[in-house]
């Protein structure tokens, strides 16, 4: 596993997501993006959870960084492909 060095452009599985949606035209769950990240065996880091009004709890938020965008990409594309076959 590479370890994501200080300073390292991140995204969260929503941002990762939304980038899929734009490039590849196929929209997916952020939670795909987590399942292919942990497949992958990426590191991540965690943030606190923007609150959202009512909530009493949430879970922090995983952020991946933006180098290993191409290996997460391809596990979609792969999620995706599996999806369309009969």
């Amino acid at each position: 596993m590479r370890r994501i060095e200080p300073g390292e452009p991140c995204l969260t599985a929503a941002e990762i997501s939304a980038r899929f949606a734009a490039e590849a035209g196929i929209e997916l769950h952020p939670t795909n993006v987590g399942k292919a990240a942990k497949a992958l065996g990426l590191d991540y880091l965690e943030r606190a959870a923007e609150p959202v009004p009512g909530q009493q709890w949430s879970k922090p938020q995983r952020l991946y960084a933006e180098a290993d965008l191409p290996a997460i990409f391809a596990s979609l594309q792969a999620v995706a492909n599996s999806r369309r076959s009969p």
